[in-house]
């Protein structure tokens, strides 16, 4: 499943918007920590594993295309 998926800075749950998703992350850019923390919500949103979740295109964007396999 492919996903597009919209980060922002600061807390709050996962929305869901028709096809998309928004993520609140108050991960820093630096080190991907942002990246991995969007991948552990996305898993966790899903109920699948983080190593199942993968960034497929803008890892240094705000918006993201996101492969979610396992569902």
């Amino acid at each position: 499943m492919i996903i597009n998926v919209t980060v922002k800075h600061g807390s709050g749950k996962p929305e869901k918007n028709g096809d998309a998703i928004t993520i609140h992350t108050d991960e820093p850019m630096k080190n991907n920590r942002a990246n991995h923390d969007v991948i552990k919500q996305i898993a966790a949103y899903y109920n699948v594993e983080a190593r199942n979740v993968r960034i497929i295109r803008g890892a240094r964007r705000r918006n993201k295309l996101i492969e979610v396999n396992g569902l």
